[in-house]
């Protein structure tokens, strides 16, 4: 419109309908996720992460087909080019969600065992996470230092992710993975040598596709660990239970055998009494 390259009308319409586009992706996956894990807490073990990447992955085509259709027929775009707008633009919803969802549900509804790993005796090591994300993160992304390292060489923050799945549990990574996509699109934007031979539209395919892939990686890992965490927690109390019973028991067979020896001395004693009356 400020282009003056449509009408206002036709921009209304047009954004009308990518409105509508949007919603029926929420209300698809909203579908989808119900159908395939029920009422279950999402994102507690890693089945779940992979019902919601399925669900992501169909519920974003309703809006990714929608919104290039509609920006097509009010002809912004050619239609020769539906199918470079309609990846790019799947593939950002799908980014997005796979970033945002599991940081918002996790941080506003986190388990007990979630809180834990964030008590304040751990600041000192959160505060070195984020150091280590922030360094690293900006000497690959961000060319910290000028030191030229390229984007091929992402793969050094793997390791700083791993600390963060491990130590922090899944608050601690979906963060980290928000940090991290943070610097890559910052980097893309200020650092002209990340991609020297690509267009703006392949880095910013580059970044979304890296983004998507780390981010359902350690999503999975990270639901793993707390499944595992989950796992020797219940071994635990049903041990921790099943001593209890048994030293119960034990407290019981003993008072048990008391009664019986009590009972058998008094038996004793009656016998004697009895055999003293009988030979009187």
């Amino acid at each position: 419109v400020t282009n003056n390259s449509i009408s206002l009308a036709t921009a209304a319409w047009v954004s009308a309908i990518i409105c509508t586009g949007n919603t029926l992706e929420a209300i698809a996956g909203n579908y989808l996720l119900k159908k395939l894990s029920g009422d279950d807490i999402p994102f507690q073990k890693p089945t779940q992460v992979f019902q919601f990447a399925f669900a992501a992955i169909l519920m974003c085509l309703v809006s990714s087909v929608i919104g290039p259709a509609a920006v097509a027929a009010g002809g912004i775009i050619e239609w020769n080019l539906f199918p470079i707008v309609w990846f790019t633009w799947w593939l950002g919803d799908l980014t997005g969600i796979f970033l945002f969802t599991p940081f918002l549900f996790i941080w506003i509804f986190p388990s007990e065992d979630e809180k834990l790993k964030f008590h304040p005796k751990n600041i000192f090591e959160a505060l070195g996470l984020l150091l280590a994300l922030l360094t690293i993160g900006g000497i690959v992304f961000c060319d910290f230092f000028s030191l030229g390292i390229p984007f091929g060489m992402a793969y050094l923050i793997i390791p700083v992710l791993l600390w963060a799945a491990l130590r922090f549990g899944l608050r601690g990574i979906t963060a980290s993975l928000l940090l991290v996509s943070a610097l890559s699109i910052w980097g893309a934007i200020i650092v002209p040598h990340s991609f020297p031979n690509d267009s703006m539209h392949v880095t910013l395919l580059s970044i979304q596709g890296y983004i998507a892939v780390i981010s359902l990686t350690f999503l999975t890992l990270s639901t793993a660990i707390n499944e595992r965490n989950l796992t020797e927690k219940k071994i635990s109390e049903a041990h921790n239970e099943l001593a209890g019973m048994v030293k119960t028991k034990t407290t019981e067979l003993s008072f048990s055998k008391k009664e019986i020896e009590n009972f058998k001395e008094r038996t004793s004693r009656l016998r004697e009494i009895l055999l003293r009356t009988t030979l009187l």
